[in-house]
């Protein structure tokens, strides 16, 4: 290792000179020297104090005279420094997920002789994330950014925006229905319920968060689902797999698409392979469940009538009137 290193040194000389070599070496010493002697300070601390030993949130023990150990928990204390000093400025962007950056909160405690520590992401990266988590399953860009703050609520809506409390807050295996006309912000309450749902898992690979929800325009699935019938001449049955799957499903604008044969029986297959594998499902859609099978029954009414079948047993099913905001803001 020494014959390599002063090779390496040789080489650098060459290039640089030996005079410029040894001005970084003894830089780099010197900075050496300052973080070791800031590190026996931090160690004296936490002596002094009464800690020995610090334990990590997920359970392990390391001792604070173990060089590598006091290391990390001292460039995590800092870093937690460093975000609180910076936070106004900062937009929680740039260094999300990597430890011992901004982004990063450490909370240390002292407790008989060990020191407890955990480190959280900052409100900032949280929120970030949820955003990109957003877009990831679906949600419109324009509701992405929304909250409840956001939504007006009405006598039309006010039992949907209950509603989507109790289902946030309970968990329960229903499905739920939003049906009413244009405009009434059926898609924008589904939007921030879907935010609120990925709240409540602890998810951060791509794959495992679209496994578990998803939001999907109807209109969107259908012309995707052509395309790949087209181009790769896959089945529907192969294309709606994962949506069949996904844990969470919300389907938005549910009836809005051409109705034919073939679109009726794709809405059949997909309903009912999530009824059959009681998989949570929410849908809007600008008909009530009685003006649904109406619709959906032009091309077939048999089919329709089990699909609406269906629905109404597994869902509560909240209306949202027909006062279109859209038009509303328009005429003002």
């Amino acid at each position: 290792m020494s014959e390599v290193y002063d090779a390496t040194v040789d080489l650098i000389a060459t290039k640089w000179g030996d005079e410029k070599l040894n001005s970084a070496l003894t830089a780099i010493q010197a900075e050496k020297a300052a973080q070791k002697a800031e590190l026996a300070k931090f160690r004296d601390y936490l002596k002094s104090a009464g800690g020995s030993l610090w334990k990590y949130s997920c359970g392990g023990y390391c001792n604070v005279d173990n060089e590598y150990d006091l290391a990390t928990l001292y460039e995590r204390v800092k870093a937690s420094q460093r975000c609180a000093a910076t936070c106004p400025k900062c937009s929680g962007l740039p260094c999300r997920f990597k430890l011992g950056e901004k982004g990063i909160e450490t909370k240390v405690r002292l407790d008989k002789g060990v020191i407890y520590y955990s480190s959280y992401f900052c409100e900032k990266v949280m929120h970030a994330r949820l955003l990109d988590n957003c877009a990831l399953i679906g949600v419109p860009a324009r509701y992405i950014d929304k909250s409840f703050k956001d939504y007006e609520v009405t006598a039309d809506n006010e039992r949907a925006i209950k509603m989507v409390q109790w289902y946030v807050a309970e968990k329960p295996s229903d499905w739920l229905y939003f049906g009413g006309g244009y405009g009434t912000g059926k898609t924008f309450l589904a939007s921030l319920m879907a935010k609120e749902l990925l709240k409540n898992f602890e998810l951060h690979w791509p794959q495992e968060i679209l496994q578990t929800i998803r939001f999907v325009d109807m209109s969107e699935l259908f012309s995707a689902l052509k395309t790949k019938m087209d181009i790769k001449n896959e089945s529907p049955e192969k294309y709606l797999k994962e949506y069949c799957k996904v844990e969470i499903l919300i389907l938005d604008d549910f009836g809005a698409e051409k109705i034919t044969d073939w679109s009726l029986n794709v809405l059949y297959h997909l309903v009912n392979e999530r009824y059959k594998a009681e998989r949570r499902t929410i849908l809007t859609s600008n008909y009530d469940l009685e003006g649904l099978e109406k619709r959906l029954s032009v091309a077939d009414a048999g089919q329709a009538g089990r699909i609406v079948s269906r629905l109404m047993e597994m869902s509560q099913v909240a209306t949202f009137g027909r006062c279109d905001r859209r038009r509303r803001s328009f005429d003002a």
